[in-house]
């Protein structure tokens, strides 16, 4: 019998595109599915449609939140509640392609990996437009070097996003407890890292089963606040950290880290949002590391 995979789903204020999500989930061609729906304390139909798929479909469990209290608490509910050996993150704006999970169970069990890594297409709502960045079918086994390296390739958040793997869910509690941190943006940046450091085998594939829906309206949609920057800078700094302790390379976190801060302080000039704690925070960055005597 196959292995039951556990399909983590958080919704809020989602009516127009839960039903695409849903369907998509339910006509898997990998059956053995615990599809657990998170409603973050929608006050759109949003808990409605959920409960009519868990009526429709046993393999459906429905979590209500009768407040809205973030993406990371409602992740976060879900895995409390966990039943699966493996474990994957659907948003639910976003929809998936039919081979979406039994791909990533082919490849997890026949390397026996921990986690599985896949790529994905983009729907820009605005345009209408479909967007596939990945075109060659590629196949690796990544090492950790490799997936360290990655992960602050600021072209492509594959690495980053906690959507679009197959993880083994005891790598969110072997050693320690992952959690996403509640109230902030960009919550993946902390917790992926993490569970590469805990994984033995990690393999990637070019398959784009996982559509990201681009809304103008979602938050990473939204023109970046000082909020964003700022749970995008401590969010990186706290990966840098944890890194630097396992042992990654401080030339490379420093390189790389220096290219975000000046991105966003470049960014903020041009806007003209020079008169804040994030500005003068992005300016010290600037001086430490203009008189950084292992730099000059």
């Amino acid at each position: 019998m196959s292995d039951l995979i556990s399909v983590i789903v958080p919704v809020y204020n989602v009516q127009a595109y839960l039903e695409q999500c849903l369907d998509s989930i339910i006509q898997q061609t990998y059956t053995n599915l615990d599809i657990l729906l998170v409603n973050d304390g929608s006050t759109d139909d949003s808990l409605s449609i959920c409960e009519r798929y868990a009526q429709e479909d046993s393999r459906i469990r429905l979590i209500n939140l009768a407040e809205n209290t973030g993406l990371s608490n409602a992740r976060n509910s879900a895995l409390a509640n966990i039943k699966g050996k493996y474990v994957t993150f659907i948003d639910s704006d976003d929809f998936v392609e039919p081979e979406y999970v039994n791909r990533m169970y082919h490849e997890l069990t026949q390397e026996d990996a921990d986690i599985v890594i896949s790529d994905y297409y983009q729907f820009d709502e605005q345009s209408g437009s479909y967007l596939i960045h990945i075109f060659e079918q590629t196949r690796e086994i990544l090492s950790q070097t490799d997936i360290f390296n990655r992960l602050f390739d600021a072209k492509n958040d594959t690495y980053v996003v906690i959507w679009g793997k197959l993880f083994k869910t005891s790598l969110f509690s072997l050693d320690y407890q992952v959690s996403f941190p509640k109230g902030r943006v960009n919550e993946d940046q902390v917790v992926s890292h993490l569970l590469y450091i805990k994984a033995k085998k990690i393999v990637y594939i070019s398959d784009t089963n996982y559509c990201y829906r681009k809304r103008a309206s979602s938050i990473t949609g939204q023109n970046l606040s000082l909020k964003h920057i700022q749970d995008d800078l401590d969010g990186f700094e706290q990966r840098a950290f944890e890194l630097l302790l396992y042992g990654y390379s401080s030339d490379k976190l420093l390189s790389m880290y220096s290219v975000r801060f000046n991105n966003y302080k470049h960014y903020l000039e041009s806007n003209q949002l020079v008169h804040n704690d994030i500005y003068n925070r992005l300016k010290k960055y600037t001086a430490l590391l203009q008189s950084n005597p292992h730099l000059s």
